[in-house]
């Protein structure tokens, strides 16, 4: 679903106060977050869910991008599920550039509203990702599960 794949919303934290020292002090912050992830490798990706609905997600390191090397090892993919008002639901990945996967669950149905579509998104610190009700759109397809390849569904 290009349309709504093109609202997904990421939310970046701004410097609180409106001093010099209060600028500073954020863009500090941010640079240790940014230096943390280099040094170690591990990217923390944040994800909220303030929509009415569970939202569930797969996780998938974004291969296009990923170094392949012969050595390379096997990148794990992950699912998770954030229920309606959660905020910073913490996923640690070993890529900075991840492809997710997400729908909103519709309990009548038993099936996912797919609103993010193997959608790309590269770590940044302090930014969070965040599913909305205005991801829910007409033009999105259900499916019986949120893997790209999962078997559509009836609405």
């Amino acid at each position: 679903p290009a349309m709504a794949a093109a609202m997904a919303t990421l939310q970046r934290r701004a410097p609180t106060g409106g001093s010099a020292w209060d600028y500073a002090r954020h863009f500090a912050g941010v640079a240790c977050q940014s230096a943390e992830a280099f040094l170690s490798g591990t990217y923390v990706f944040n994800f909220s869910n303030t929509a009415r609905r569970t939202v569930k997600l797969h996780l998938a390191h974004d291969r296009g991008v990923a170094t392949q090397t012969e050595d390379a090892k096997e990148l794990p993919e992950y699912f998770l599920t954030v229920p309606p008002g959660h905020e910073g639901v913490e996923v640690p990945m070993a890529s900075d550039r991840i492809k997710v996967t997400a729908g909103f669950f519709h309990a009548e149905t038993g099936a996912y509203e797919i609103f993010w579509d193997n959608r790309p998104f590269r770590w940044e610190a302090g930014c969070r990702i965040a599913a909305a009700d205005r991801h829910s759109v007409d033009a999105n397809a259900f499916r019986a599960d949120v893997l790209p390849w999962a078997a559509p569904a009836p609405r």
